[in-house]
């Protein structure tokens, strides 16, 4: 990159080759993030500076008053540094509102540097969010990520995200077999000794909790849309034997496998005029105004959605776009009734912003934009089979109405983190022609 290598001839050689790693980390960041385009590369006030059509500039420089340091400078109006001192004030040294001091001689702090760089080179989309759509979790992942594996073109402060989606995705599909924490680790190029903290403070809860939370939501489904005996049940869930499962099941749902599977059992609509069957949910129809939704696909039972939640809550909070009005949505784009489960298309995801660009592997999609009825259930996902019978061939048949030609969509109210499996809230949405 000569024009790149020129911008720093300038200055004393002293101060050149930890600029030079700082060149380096700008160009890199920029290319792991597509969205932020090309950087255009000049000289102002005797700093070498560096913009992009979507950030706000940062320049590189020295002063030879201070020899023994090196500076990266933000526009002094900006909210940047003061975000910085906001997430970095115990880890980095900073000149006013206007640069980060760095000295030469010390290590230069990889990851928080390109946090600070991709929050500048991105300013202008996440100027308006709170700490510049930035958190806590973000630095606190920053802080232990290994040392063991060099950064690539791809690593940055957003590194962990990919390292994390890989443990996400493996914990998902073996968490009926025992997990091995330093297999996990290896899988996601983490040290054993801080890997579990990032995943702690990335979910809000252990290991441990989401193994137990996924373990005993599968084998609600298995109770409830199954003929399976309680022991088979236990062993498909990753427990060995059903007395266990029993105890762990009883803590979780307030309730014994078997009276459970009782309760949750899909019982017939009977062949009655409307008021002759007793309604257990409440239905109404709205104007739902359309959802931009960045999320991913799932392919496969409808319980095991939650993989593609999680994987999205990483790469979302790492891109600034997670907040408290982001709303959780899924829809469901065939019937479990007619087609097999292996094959079953769905996609999840968080609501984002019209004017957002959703960065691969996630995929935009868009949800609402026209009457829906709207059924609120209160209890275990798993139960939720009795609510779209009776809505189907209920409600839709009583009312009158007309089913659009789009899929059902959901959305989750509350959090099955920390919410009781009997007080969960989900809102299903019927589109209907208009």
């Amino acid at each position: 990159m000569p024009e790149s290598v020129n911008l720093l001839n300038q200055f004393a050689p002293v101060a050149q080759p930890v600029l030079r790693r700082l060149q380096s980390l700008i160009l890199e960041t920029a290319a792991a993030h597509p969205e932020i385009g090309d950087l255009e590369q000049s000289m102002k006030w005797g700093q070498a500076s560096y913009s992009s059509r979507r950030g706000s500039p940062i320049r590189l420089g020295w002063d030879p008053r201070h020899p023994r340091e090196v500076r990266l400078y933000f526009h002094c109006q900006s909210r940047l540094v003061e975000t910085f001192r906001e997430l970095f004030g115990d880890r980095l040294q900073f000149e006013s509102g206007r640069a980060i001091r760095l000295q030469i001689k010390d290590k230069l702090p990889t990851y928080d540097l390109a946090h600070c760089i991709y929050l500048a080179l991105t300013y202008h989309d996440r100027k308006h969010l709170p700490l510049l759509g930035s958190t806590k979790l973000d630095v606190l992942a920053n802080k232990f990520i290994s040392c063991r594996h060099p950064m690539s073109k791809a690593a940055g402060w957003i590194d962990y995200r990919a390292r994390m989606d890989r443990v996400v995705a493996h914990v998902h599909e073996h968490f009926d077999k025992p997990l091995d924490l330093a297999q996990l680790a290896d899988i996601a190029h983490l040290s054993p000794c801080h890997w579990h903290r990032i995943y702690h403070a990335l979910y809000g809860e252990t290991l441990a909790t989401t193994v137990r939370r996924l373990r005993l939501h599968h084998a609600s489904g298995l109770l409830v849309n199954s003929s399976a005996d309680i022991e088979t049940v236990a062993r498909r869930s990753g427990y060995p034997n059903a007395q266990s499962f029993a105890r762990a099941f009883r803590v979780q749902y307030g309730t014994s496998p078997s009276q459970f599977r009782m309760h949750g059992k899909l019982e017939p609509i009977p062949n009655a005029p409307a008021e002759a069957v007793r309604c257990s949910y409440e239905v109404e129809i709205r104007n739902v105004p359309r959802m931009r939704v960045a999320g991913l696909s799932h392919r496969g039972s409808y319980m095991g959605i939650g993989k593609a939640f999680d994987m999205c809550l990483v790469s979302l909070s790492a891109l600034g776009q997670v907040s408290p009005n982001s709303r959780w949505l899924a829809e469901y784009q065939d019937d479990p009734f007619a087609i097999p489960q292996a094959q079953l298309r769905s996609r999840a995801g968080l609501s984002v912003a019209e004017d957002w660009q959703v960065p691969s592997p996630l995929v935009a999609f868009e949800l609402g934009g026209g009457h829906c009825a709207v059924l609120r259930h209160r209890g275990p996902y798993a139960n939720m089979r009795a609510a779209y019978q009776w809505l189907f061939g209920h409600w839709l048949v009583q009312s009158g109405a007309c089913a659009g030609d789009a899929p059902v969509f959901e959305e989750y109210l509350n959090n099955p983190r920390d919410t009781a499996p009997a007080d969960l809230m989900t809102d299903v949405f019927l589109p209907l022609t208009d």
